[in-house]
């Protein structure tokens, strides 16, 4: 998946509970910050709840987005059987075109394979996340001692010499401790990194990384009044100085 803006910072496009209208609230954002984005992540759960006026923004958001040549990243974090992924993989590439998806490999990489098929696409694999209590499930270590979340690491890196797509990992940071093991393990692997900021997630210095931000910039809607789209695009541009200035493109 290639950037744009020579970018790192990710845009969540976490819709606030307080917006009424989602469609121009969603148009408000993408034009105060297209420019500045290496890409946007879309989260289905902010947009389903609108019903079919929501389903319908993801067709605007990777129309627009795209216009600007900005990547879409579709986190839906799916994981099921081979032939439900394959549905799965049809949605997201074929009908909504977006560039990238996020997938959980609890059922394993086998049943992975359906979204990997496309060199044209990014699969982000869920490693590890910044929630209080991720710890429980990703810190488990196997009979070699290795952390759940630093083997999905070493399986996402033998499984990207093997396919099409290019495969990345989800990495929270909340457990700086899981930092370095995971990135050791997969040194040239794209890694998105979710929950800075409100969710707890600390920033770091990583190769590849491609940091995302949803409620700090999102939530200025509610909390700066009628001029949120500039103090939106504030934010954004101080975030996107802190991205490219630790790790240029």
């Amino acid at each position: 998946m290639q950037l744009a803006n020579n970018s790192r910072l990710c845009i969540a496009l976490d819709v606030p509970d307080t917006v009424d209208k989602v469609a121009p609230f969603i148009h408000t954002v993408l034009d105060a910050t297209r420019d500045l984005v290496g890409a946007y992540k879309i989260n289905p759960a902010f947009f389903l709840r609108y019903g079919d006026t929501g389903r319908r923004m993801f067709d605007v958001i990777v129309h627009h987005a795209h216009h600007a040549e900005v990547p879409v990243i579709f986190d839906a974090k799916y994981g099921d059987v081979p032939h439900t992924n394959e549905k799965y993989a049809e949605f997201v590439f074929d009908d909504l075109g977006v560039d990238a998806v996020t997938v959980n490999p609890y059922v394993g990489f086998d049943s992975l394979m359906p979204f990997m098929c496309n060199p044209d696409k990014t699969v982000f694999v869920l490693s590890s996340m910044s929630g209080p209590r991720s710890y429980q499930y990703q810190d488990t270590v196997h009979e070699d001692r290795i952390p759940m979340a630093v083997q999905v690491a070493i399986d996402a890196g033998e499984t990207n010499e093997m396919v099409p797509a290019q495969i990345g990992l989800v990495m929270g940071t909340r457990f700086t401790d899981l930092v370095g093991e995971t990135t050791a393990c997969a040194p040239t692997l794209p890694l998105l990194i979710p929950g800075l900021g409100a969710q707890g997630g600390v920033y770091v210095d990583v190769p590849n990384g491609i940091y995302v931000y949803g409620r700090s910039i999102m939530d200025l809607y509610s909390d700066s009044g009628p001029d949120w789209p500039v103090k939106m695009r504030a934010k954004a541009e101080e975030l996107n100085e802190q991205s490219y200035t630790a790790r240029p493109l």
